[in-house]
């Protein structure tokens, strides 16, 4: 993706090159844009009328004029920002239908909260000033959330969250279409109602209507499918009720028809609001805000699913943070200049004037102006579209959600996804749209503390004599540290640790615990936790550690943890360990210092002989069984005595030797620019350091440090040259101990890695 800042001069600069006349005009494209822009216009018109209907027809029948007028105002706005300013050119947005349903939520709950005596002029007034600050809310969060950069957020809202929000938005629709061809209230009691031969001929019409939407359009694929669809239901309405006897009048009556509507423009300028403004009790709006809040989500989410679906169609990138800035400055100046229907970009209409054979910035521009003639003279003609249609478009749309969202997913969802859903459906039905948010997010979040609660943060479990310090001892302590560092338990965790996991963190440590006295002749001296690959701990896990820690010191084991973030480190220390080590635990920043720690503790407390360093002269012998070939070679070697802190290897620098250690300690270090060195592995006497690069002639891969005064010889390599000519029985014998040597280290590290897997 592509840097907003370096992205932002290039895209404006396009736009402005898309809106010149020259190219909007042109021959080439104004004919296939004049075309696409008309069908497009009336389309999204019809929708707009639909989806007033959906929220006035119910709450506020006397007002439905004015609602009509708002959402047409609104696919204005919409329109024309999409036009001008989207990212990617023939991108189509207009009044869309997720938000609806939670505006009709609204509204009913508005009007229901109002006193009885307040005339119908004056709730017209309340519910169009709570219509135009709800999109000012709409249009400021989404500009909010894209200038902060979260157009990318939505993709970590949990699936099932979604599918089930946008089910239950396909279940309103359905309803509302119901309740806009019937002109009743859907609830449970009335159900048996809507099945009289009264209101069935009136619902039932949409329902096949949307049938035959759903299964016309997607097969034909053409862009005039749909609107010839709807042409042809109008002309076969009208020509079934005049063959019948019926007048236009008797149509009205019987409420078929959504007129009648005021001769006048259906919009006003919002100054006639805003001028009442004082009339407005401020709780009405207040008591609405849990409602209200909910658009701002359901805009961000749908906004940018069909964003997400529009660039996978055209081909094209589609910036979302600076489209989520569109889509708010968009329904925020529909709010202040008189909308008050909130919406965002259509991949559908965006692919339909595709299809049509234009892509240009016109096409918004034309179906803006085919809203504005709707609006400004189409009040007596609206009235005689049938509700039928309106009811079957909500319904197809309905439908559409449904289909997508919980139809096709179905095979496929496991049942907590499916619970989800459900729960947030029936929730959404029976209790509103804010509080089917709460619970499906309460849902899927106790779904997955369920699952993850089920999953071990145990990562690995390994042992003291598999898994070693980066200490290389002498063969004697190495020999009985191979047998007797099963003592030592290591516990690699990992993951996020609460209370649902905690608990069977330490019934499985507590199990390996017993297990082991029961296998192992030797006790377990000390459990180690490696807390390197934990993302988090919760504070309510402190207690099962703790009673861990009590149930360990009881049987003299020692806990120690390692690796743990200094922030936990603090709460271990203050709620249940203390300030110091000791007393049966421990803290390391690392796990090789624990195993360290332990391993000189085993060392102390074992039964070995006490052990005396030895000098070289005395290894050699004893491993050639010859003392002439160990004075020999003592002879081409260099001593060195070392002060603490000499270095006597650096890293990235050509290796011409190599050092046998007879006394001390020595250390090899990684070193980072811009970090503190690594410790590699610690050498004591007995072993021999800087082998690997000495042969292979490659340069130091590590820094070799004097952690203590030491004594070490050094071999370069002009001497094992001369002893390789003068002797070369004593160097092949050399060479066969370094082997052994090199060869020992490798099998400790092969033993590590095992200990891991």
């Amino acid at each position: 993706m592509k840097n907003d800042v370096a992205m932002k001069p290039n895209m404006w600069n396009r736009i402005v090159v898309e809106l010149r006349p020259s190219y909007l005009f042109s021959r080439e494209h104004f004919i296939l844009s004049l075309v696409s822009g008309i069908i497009v216009g009336l389309m999204t018109a019809i929708l707009s009328i639909s989806f007033a209907v959906l929220v006035f027809g119910k709450a506020l029948p006397e007002a439905l004029s004015v609602g009509i007028g708002l959402a047409l105002f609104s696919n204005v706005i919409l329109h024309l920002f999409a036009a001008l300013t989207s990212s990617q050119e023939g991108i189509i947005a207009h009044v869309q239908s997720l938000p609806p349903p939670i505006q009709a939520a609204m509204l009913s709950s508005l009007m229901a909260f109002l006193p009885l005596s307040i005339p119908v002029e004056q709730k017209t007034v309340v519910a169009v000033l709570v219509m135009l600050c709800s999109a000012i809310f709409t249009g400021g969060i989404l500009f909010l959330l894209g200038a902060l950069k979260w157009g990318r957020l939505v993709r970590f809202l949990p699936l099932p969250v979604i599918s089930g929000f946008l089910a239950s938005v396909g279940f309103a629709l359905i309803l509302g279409g119901i309740a806009t061809m019937t002109q009743t209230q859907i609830t449970l009691a009335a159900l048996p109602d809507l099945f009289s031969l009264t209101l069935l001929s009136k619902w039932l019409m949409g329902f096949f209507l949307a049938a035959a939407l759903w299964l016309m359009v997607p097969r034909l694929k053409h862009a005039l499918v749909l609107p010839a669809i709807l042409g042809i239901a109008v002309v076969l309405f009208y020509t079934l009720y005049f063959v019948n006897g019926f007048t236009i009048a008797e149509l009205k009556n019987a409420q078929l028809l959504l007129g009648p509507f005021p001769q006048a423009s259906l919009w006003q300028s919002p100054l006639v609001y805003y001028n009442q403004l004082h009339l407005l009790d401020w709780t009405y709006l207040t008591n609405q805000m849990g409602i209200i809040a909910t658009l701002p989500l359901v805009c961000f989410i749908g906004g940018l699913l069909m964003l997400s679906a529009i660039e996978f169609s055209i081909g094209a990138e589609v910036e979302p943070n600076f489209e989520l800035k569109t889509m708010g400055a968009s329904n925020f100046i529909s709010g202040i200049l008189g909308g008050g229907f909130v919406g965002y970009p259509s991949t559908t209409f965006t692919v339909m004037q595709r299809s049509l054979g234009s892509k240009t910035r016109l096409a918004g521009i034309l179906g803006a102006l085919v809203s504005v003639a709707v609006l400004v003279f189409g009040a007596e003609v609206l009235g005689f579209i049938p509700r039928f249609i309106v009811g079957g478009i909500l319904i197809y749309f309905g439908y559409q959600f449904i289909d997508h969202w919980v139809i096709k997913q179905f095979k496929h969802a496991s049942v907590s996804n499916l619970s989800i859903m459900s729960a947030i459906v029936f929730t959404s039905l029976w209790l509103g749209f804010v509080p089917s948010v709460g619970v499906g997010i309460l849902a899927a979040a106790g779904f997955f503390l369920f699952k993850y609660s089920q999953t071990s943060v145990i990562r690995y479990v390994a042992t003291g004599a598999s898994l070693r310090s980066r200490v290389t001892r002498n063969e004697m302590h190495d020999d009985w540290l191979a047998t007797h560092a099963e003592r030592i338990s290591i516990f690699g965790l990992q993951g996020y640790i609460f209370f649902g996991t905690a608990h069977n963190l330490h019934e499985e440590m507590m199990t390996h615990v017993t297990e082991h006295q029961q296998n192992q002749q030797t006790p377990l001296d000390a459990v180690i936790l490696d807390f390197r690959h934990v993302t988090g701990i919760d504070t309510s896990v402190v207690q099962s550690f703790h009673k861990l820690y009590q149930q360990l010191l009881q049987r003299k084991i020692t806990l120690i943890f390692t690796q743990m973030p200094q922030k936990y480190q603090r709460l271990m220390r203050k709620t249940v360990f203390g300030e110091k080590t000791g007393n049966g635990f421990a803290m390391f920043e690392t796990l090789d210092e624990a195993l360290e720690w332990r391993e000189n503790v085993l060392l102390q407390q074992s039964d070995l002989p006490p052990y005396t360093s030895r000098t070289l002269r005395m290894v050699l012998s004893e491993y050639f069984r010859d003392e002439t070939k160990a004075d020999i070679l003592l002879q081409y070697l260099t001593r060195l005595e070392l002060s603490a802190g000499t270095k006597i290897i650096q890293q990235d620098m050509a290796a011409y030797d190599l050092f046998f250690i007879e006394s001390g300690r020595v250390s090899t270090f990684s070193e980072q620019e811009g970090r503190s060195p690594i410790r590699l592995q610690t050498m004591t006497d007995d072993t021999l350091v800087g082998e690997i690069g000495f042969y292979l002639g490659q340069t130091r891969t590590a820094t070799v440090i004097a952690d203590a005064p030491s004594v070490v010889y050094r071999l370069s390599t002009d001497s094992l040259a001369a002893l390789e000519t003068a002797h070369p029985i004593v160097a092949m014998a050399l060479h066969r101990l370094i082997v052994e040597k090199t060869a020992k280290r490798i099998n400790h590290v092969f033993k590590s890695v095992k200990g891991f897997m």
